[in-house]
This record gives C-alpha cells, sequence and structure tokens, in this order.
C-alpha cells in the first residue's frame, strides 16, 4: 500500500474516516456492556445500539449534500466534538435514562465525520490506494481495541471513555483534511481551476447502483456475523471458550484484505475483483452457516473476513473516482451504513425460524445478485462515464482503477 500524499492529510484521513468507524467496531462490546454494567435487558440494549446505527447511517446521508462545501474538515471536526462528548455523556452520566438519548447524539456525529472523511477520499491522487490504507489502519486498531478491552472489564464506562478519547484525539488531527478543489484532486482530473460540486446524471445514477448493492450486500454479510457465535456453538461444535478467538479470525483476516485488495484489483482490475470477492463472500456465507464441523467453521470464518474488506476497499474506493467533489463517495458510504441497523434483526429472525440451508441460501443469494449488479455497473461505468483516470497517471493504471 504505497500512498503518494503528505503526512498531515493522511493523518486527517484516518482521523475522520477510520478513527471514526471505530463507533461501529466497538458495538459489540457496548451491547455486552450495556448489559453487564448497565443493567439493560438484551432487548433493551439491541434497541439502543440500532437507534446508535440508524442515527450514524441518517446523518451520513443527510450531510451527502454538504460534503462538496468548502472547509469539509469543520464538519468532520464537529462530528467528532459531538461524538466525544456525547459518549463521555454515555459512559460517565449519573443515570441510565441519558444513555439512549446519548448514544443517538454520538452516532449523529459519527456519521458527519465519516460523510467528511469519505468524501475528502474522492480528493486524492489515488482512492484505491488511500481507501486501501486507511481501512488497514481501522482494521489494525480494531482488532487491538477489540481484544484488549474485554480483559479490562466488561464495563461501559471502559468502553465508551476509550472511545470518547478516540474521537477527542480525532478532532485535534482533521484540520488537513482535503477539499474537493485543492491540488491534490487536480492531479487526479487534470482540472485547471475549479471542480464542479454538482454530480451529473450518469455519475448519480452510477452512485445509486453502487449504492444500492452495497446496502443489499452489508444486509446479507452483516446478518451471519450477528449470529456467527450462536452458530458456532450450536451447530459447528466449537467450544463456547474459544468462540471469541474463533471470531477474532475474521478481523485478522479483514486486516489481510486490506493488504490483498490493492495487488489482487491491479492483477484482475477492479470489475473482476470486486465481483469475484463477493461470490467468494457467498460462498464463504453458505459453508458459514452449514458447517457442521470446527475445522469447516473456521476456515469459512477465515475466507470471509477476508473477502469482506476486499470488498469494502473496492467499492469504497469505486465510489471514490465517480466524481472529485466527494458526494458519490458519501452517497454510497452512507447506504452501507444504512444496512447495519437491519443486520441483527433480520440475522435472528432467519436463524430462529428457517433451517440452517435456507438461511445458508438467503445469505448467499443475495451475493449473486450483487455481483451481477456490479458487473453490469462496471460495464455501464466503462461505456458511459466521462470521467477517466488520465493514461499519464502511472499510479492509477498500476492500482486497476481501469474495470
Amino acid at each position: 500500500m504505497v500512498i503518494d500524499l503528505p503526512a498531515k492529510v493522511l493523518l486527517s484521513l484516518v482521523a475522520a474516516y477510520s478513527m471514526a468507524y471505530h463507533g461501529l467496531d466497538l458495538t459489540p462490546l457496548t451491547l455486552l456492556d450495556l448489559s453487564a454494567s448497565r443493567g439493560l435487558s438484551t432487548t433493551a440494549a439491541g434497541a439502543t445500539v440500532t437507534c446508535m446505527t440508524v442515527a450514524i447511517a441518517v446523518s451520513s446521508a443527510v450531510c451527502v449534500r454538504f460534503v462538496a462545501r468548502p472547509r469539509r474538515y469543520r464538519m468532520a471536526r464537529m462530528g467528532l466534538l459531538l461524538g466525544a462528548v456525547a459518549f463521555a455523556a454515555a459512559a460517565f452520566g449519573p443515570a441510565t435514562w441519558m444513555i439512549p438519548p446519548s448514544m443517538v447524539a454520538g452516532g449523529i456525529g459519527i456519521g458527519m465525520s465519516i460523510a467528511a472523511g469519505s468524501a475528502a477520499l474522492a480528493t486524492t491522487p489515488n482512492p484505491d490506494s488511500t481507501t486501501s490504507t486507511v481501512t488497514f489502519v481501522n482494521r489494525v486498531a480494531a482488532a487491538g481495541l477489540l481484544l484488549v478491552l474485554p480483559f479490562v472489564g466488561s464495563d461501559l464506562t471502559i468502553t465508551l471513555g476509550v472511545l470518547s478519547l478516540i474521537l477527542l484525539c480525532a478532532s485535534a488531527l482533521v484540520r488537513d483534511l482535503p477539499d474537493a478543489g485543492e491540488d491534490l484532486a487536480v492531479q487526479r482530473t487534470n482540472a485547471t481551476t475549479r471542480v464542479d460540486a454538482h454530480l451529473t446524471r450518469e455519475q448519480f445514477a452510477l452512485a445509486l447502483f453502487v449504492g444500492g448493492g452495497v446496502f443489499l450486500w452489508c444486509v446479507s454479510e452483516d446478518m451471519v456475523y450477528a449470529i456467527t457465535a450462536t452458530v458456532a456453538i450450536d451447530r459447528a461444535g466449537v467450544a463456547e471458550n474459544y468462540v471469541g478467538a474463533v471470531l477474532s479470525l475474521s478481523m485478522l483476516g479483514g486486516i489481510l484484505g486490506t493488504v490483498l485488495a490493492l495487488p489482487v484489483q491491479r492483477l484482475l482490475g477492479r470489475r473482476a475483483s470486486l465481483v469475484t470477492s463477493v461470490l467468494l463472500g457467498g460462498v464463504a456465507k453458505f459453508a458459514l452457516i452449514t458447517a457442521t464441523s470446527p475445522a469447516v467453521f473456521i476456515a469459512a470464518m477465515s475466507v470471509w473476513g477476508t473477502v469482506y474488506c476486499c470488498t469494502l476497499v473496492y467499492v469504497i474506493s469505486w465510489a471514490a473516482t465517480i466524481d472529485v467533489s466527494g458526494r458519490a463517495s458519501a452517497l454510497v458510504t452512507s447506504m452501507y451504513l444504512a444496512g447495519f441497523p437491519l443486520t441483527p434483526l433480520i440475522g435472528g429472525f432467519l436463524a430462529d425460524n428457517t433451517a440452517p440451508l435456507t438461511f445458508a441460501l438467503c445469505a448467499a443469494i443475495p451475493s449473486l445478485l450483487v455481483g451481477a449488479l456490479y458487473y453490469c455497473a462496471g460495464t455501464w461505468h466503462n461505456r458511459s462515464l466521462k470521467y477517466a483516470p488520465p493514461i499519464s497517471d502511472e499510479r492509477a493504471l498500476d492500482d486497476g482503477q481501469h474495470l
């Protein structure tokens, strides 16, 4: 992952995008801590976390309208500060009733920062390499947090206190988040004066296609992740003591996926890499749900975690190449985030009311549909989209930005 960006710009992207995503990364621990340390029922804890994820998705979607404006770092900083204060209130507040509204406010702040960060990815000379880098940083940091925090204790004060501190630090680092009209964008588009902040009809339609596909993909992928612990114990025969270690393989696979994403894209091109990773994810989900032995489950979990991050890198970086204003990237990211609130409900319902084979088909078939959608969208992108990376840009060609 070679990236040609000033260190301060890369640090701002990591702060606005990677660090803000920790609000989602820590939801499994937050859900557990709400019940263990604050006495909320499983239903109440799940509803609280769901409301937070809805707030993230809605906030990100609303901010699509504003991300192309100058000084987008202000949006990211405002969101990160709001998140830091809100999660601190949830962590240290004297009353339990403060937790749900505080977490919703925190979700709004996270959505603002993610929208600004994803839009800024479109401004960089090489969105593929930048997206892969910031995703790698997020996966490594998330793996460390999920590994260390449970040993400190199942306490909401610790989990949300750490998250609040992370967001506060990130708010101080976003000052150099690039805007759409800066020289970074000029390097990629050969623009000479300004960047149009409005999407053309072709760009907007393509962004909707990509976003619709990632929404369906997110629902089908994360509904499986939501019930993997149950599948591991009840069907695959994994000992309860080892479930955490087995699930951590998906996080390690994600780190590997961010490392492999660009080399594979250079070899196959974006469209073939994306479609292949989506289809492999469908196969891995099918094997994971129908697994009857620990070995099969562990293998499927490792493959699934790897291709999940590959797919995410491909989709977000593709969205970032659609236009340099950042609106397409923010739109696709908000549609991806919109899938999260639905996954525990759908996954739990299918796990309780269907046979393993039926559940596996419900998870795998959407992957086939998304793969076909992205194949067609890639063809359309090649034929219809006016923007294309300059032929003289060797970095763009090396990273396989062609479809």
